[in-house]
C-alpha cells in the first residue's frame, strides 16, 4: 500500500524554507530552465504552480541556447537570503496537483466503464 502522495514532494514547510533561503517569494515571476535538454525543468515549473505560484516560466530554448545567442548571463551560486519574515511565502500545495497510486487507479477504474482501455 501507499504511503501518501507526498513521497516524491517535499513538506509544505520545507518548501517553504527553502524558498526562503533563496528569497523566492510566491508572487515573484518565476523563471526556470535546463541547461541543454528540456527535463527536469517541466517538474520544477509544476511543482511551483502546485504551491501557489502563479507567474512561472520555463526559459524557451534551455540555457544553452540562450548563451548560443550571447545573452546576459549571471554566473555562481544563488545568494542564500535566509529571510525571516513570512511576506510572500504564503506557499500552499494543492492537492488537486497531486495524485497517488490509489487516487489514480481509482480515475482509471471509475473510466473504465466508459472508455474502452486498449
Amino acid at each position: 500500500k501507499s504511503t501518501g502522495f507526498l513521497a516524491s514532494w517535499p513538506s509544505t514547510d520545507f518548501f517553504i524554507s527553502e524558498m526562503k533561503r533563496l528569497g523566492i517569494k510566491k508572487d515573484q515571476t518565476i523563471v526556470l530552465y535546463d541547461h541543454v535538454n528540456i527535463f527536469s525543468v517541466c517538474r520544477a515549473a509544476y511543482m511551483f504552480r502546485a504551491f501557489g505560484s502563479r507567474d512561472v516560466r520555463i526559459l524557451n530554448g534551455c540555457l544553452k541556447k540562450w548563451i548560443d545567442e550571447d545573452r546576459k548571463v549571471v554566473k555562481g551560486l544563488p545568494e542564500d537570503t535566509n529571510d525571516t519574515s513570512s511576506d510572500g511565502y504564503d506557499y500552499v500545495l494543492t492537492q488537486e496537483y497531486v495524485d497517488n497510486y490509489e487516487t489514480t487507479f481509482e480515475k482509471v477504474r471509475s473510466a473504465e466503464s466508459t472508455y474502452s482501455i486498449v
